[in-house]
């Protein structure tokens, strides 16, 4: 599985471009500001119909043009392939696959499962809790079908509970409780039983990234988990009627990573913690693949960043070896030594113009 032609258009300063990545490591380099990390956000735009760099995914059109384009080819699994295509425009976006419009950026996300690295990755462990609900919710999705409804469902209960409880609507507070409890008890589940079948995955990659680190991992309900969620929301309720919301439920939910027994924050350096989040979603690309036989792509933006000669070497290593399609922008070639090798497929990126070398 993973890409294997794409076509950009207009992309910030890539204004056309058509590559045919290798089935492993894509090495992508080239001075700042070359486009290196737009070829990436060109990818990302497909898988995701969206942007890492800025919330509106219409601000990566190319100065002076109407619309981006992205497209590309997937091998979907063995010798099946599908053709998808993302058309950005102010206000208006167009998703296509296999030739048809969908309306259905979840379809695209299954389709093309990503994950992405950047400097800014070290939120999943040192950011808020959202990071690492955004963390859990992406492995639960594309293990469990029904978990986008579920989720969705549960979203809908919180935003109308919150709306009555700012206007104190008891009446009609009782029966979105309900629906509240129902949805937030199955999506606290569906993350309980997720995080317990990647700590084995986590842990063992970690001995391999981190070795001599022993990681544990604590998956917070958003609630004590002593009682059930009808309970704690009983017990809260004056307060949240006091306040105008809900202070307990799977969207105050968390994870607690700690190595050694330890807070990573207090304990590792940032070099550390890029190789800890690496850790986190290399489990959860192997815990898919086993799974459900779907293996993710991944995107790593300024590979050598905050990582010292010893950890980059460590890391080179493993994605050397991991079989994985991935995509790694660095300056030059010598600081990534060993990933060069016989099995990596590498570009030059020089004033938008994407080059194979």
């Amino acid at each position: 599985m993973g890409l294997r032609s794409l076509r950009i258009t207009n992309v910030r300063n890539i204004a056309e471009a058509v590559v045919h990545p290798g089935p492993n490591v894509n090495i992508i380099l080239g001075e700042n500001g070359s486009g290196k990390s737009s070829f990436l956000e060109a990818i990302y735009i497909l898988a995701r119909a969206e942007s890492f760099r800025t919330r509106s995914v219409s601000e990566g059109i190319r100065f002076n043009e109407q619309e981006l384009v992205v497209n590309g080819e997937l091998q979907v699994s063995g010798d099946l392939d599908s053709r998808v295509g993302v058309r950005i425009r102010r206000g208006e976006k167009t998703i296509r696959i296999d030739g048809t419009e969908s309306f259905s950026k979840a379809r695209l996300i299954r389709l093309f499962p990503l994950q992405f690295i950047s400097p800014m990755s070290y939120q999943v462990i040192e950011g808020s809790p959202r990071f690492r609900r955004h963390f859990m919710d992406w492995g639960v999705f594309h293990l469990e079908d029904d978990y986008r409804t579920e989720w969705k469902r549960f979203n809908r209960c919180l935003s109308q509970r919150n709306r009555l409880l700012k206007e104190r609507s008891r009446p009609d507070l009782r029966a979105w409780d309900c629906e509240f409890v129902k949805y937030g008890t199955i999506v606290a589940g569906r993350r309980q039983d997720y995080i317990r079948k990647l700590i084995p995955y986590m842990q063992g990659i970690g001995q391999q990234i981190l070795p001599g680190k022993e990681l544990t991992v604590d998956y917070h309900h958003g609630w004590d988990p002593r009682d059930e969620l009808d309970t704690a929301l009983n017990t809260a309720s004056a307060r949240d009627l006091r306040f105008g919301f809900s202070h307990l439920g799977p969207h105050k939910g968390d994870l607690a990573v700690k190595v050694d027994g330890r807070s990573c924050k207090a304990y590792l350096s940032r070099g550390q913690i890029k190789l800890l989040v690496l850790v986190m979603i290399l489990a959860q690309i192997k815990l898919l693949a086993n799974e459900r036989n779907i293996v993710a792509s991944l995107l790593i933006d300024d590979f050598c960043a905050e990582l010292d000669s010893r950890n980059s070497s460590i890391l080179k290593n493993f994605l050397s070896d991991s079989g994985l399609q991935c995509f790694i922008t660095a300056m030059d070639r010598n600081s990534l030594g060993t990933l060069c090798g016989i099995n990596s497929t590498l570009f030059h990126v020089e004033r938008g113009q994407v080059k194979p070398i």
